[in-house]
This record gives structure tokens, C-alpha cells and sequence, in this order.
């Protein structure tokens, strides 16, 4: 699939300044493909690492509930505050929001082979040295996993 034809556009964020780049850039992008966005958080949800040595079928469903609310919660705050959904309205791009429990990298990647995304645009923060191999980069995996393109963003620089 060429970026030319495409239709659906992934923006994963995690209200980062980073993210806000990715979804300024995934909203012109969209205008200028006539594609749709989709504005994609993960709740990392810790009790999927690996090495977690608790019963999945015994998660408190209340705190699960309320961690749930709160993203929903946050992702609106985070909307308004950035002008985001009049942003979509002006540049008229159809904008989804959506929120899923789970690894980041994972969710992302199953989203994309769920249905027909046919870019990615993403935010980073370009860490390096030690914080990138300890903490690594959900960006890079996602390029690397992607079966679609990527497009990776950086956090726009103030001018000095």
C-alpha cells in the first residue's frame, strides 16, 4: 500500500509533548491524504509483562474500572487543552478516539493488523545511551514490528 492511498491513519500517544507533535503532524497528513485519524492510548497494563507473578483472573475489576475511567478522563483533558478535536474540525479530518489495556507495543501493533491502517504517525523522544537500553523505545519497536510505514516525530524545538 502506498502512503499515497492512504485512507486510515494511526496517531498512538501517551500525552506526551511528543505525542502532540505526532498528532499535529497525523492531522495535516490526514487533510492532505483525505484519510481518517485515529488517536490510539495504551493503559500499560503491568499485570501483562512478563515476570508477573499474579493470577490475571483475580484483577481487582473495580481498580480496573477506575484505571479505565481516569485514561478516558486524562485523553479528554488532553484533547481540550491541545484544541485537538477543532483542530480535526477545521482542518475537517475525521477524527476516532480510542483507548485499549496492554502493552503499548503490542496493542499498537494489533490495532494495525485489525484493521486497515495504512500509516502510523508517532511520537518519540529520542532517548539514548542508558534510558533507551533499560527502558527502550516503544517508537522503534513499532517500526520495526510495523507492517505498515511509520512516521516518527519530534517534539518541536522553541525557537530561541
Amino acid at each position: 500500500m502506498s502512503i499515497k492511498s492512504t485512507k486510515k491513519i494511526l496517531v498512538p500517544i501517551d500525552f506526551s509533548p511528543d505525542s502532540q507533535s505526532a498528532i499535529e503532524e497525523g492531522l495535516v497528513l490526514a487533510r492532505m491524504l483525505g484519510a481518517e485519524v485515529t488517536l490510539f492510548h495504551v493503559i500499560h497494563d503491568s499485570l501483562d509483562t512478563p515476570g508477573i507473578y499474579i493470577d490475571k483472573k483475580k484483577k481487582n475489576k473495580k481498580l480496573i474500572v477506575q484505571i479505565d475511567d481516569a485514561a478516558q478522563e486524562k485523553m479528554a483533558e488532553y484533547l481540550k487543552k491541545h484544541g485537538v478535536t477543532k483542530k480535526a474540525k477545521e482542518l475537517k479530518v475525521k477524527l476516532d478516539i480510542n483507548c485499549r489495556r496492554g502493552l503499548p507495543v503490542d496493542q499498537i501493533i494489533r490495532l494495525v493488523n485489525k484493521k486497515d491502517y495504512g500509516l502510523i504517525v508517532m511520537g518519540s523522544s529520542g532517548r539514548s545511551g542508558l534510558a533507551n537500553v533499560l527502558l527502550g523505545s516503544v517508537a522503534e519497536r513499532v517500526v520495526q514490528q510495523s507492517t505498515v510505514p511509520v512516521m516518527v516525530v519530534k517534539k518541536k524545538k522553541k525557537k530561541s
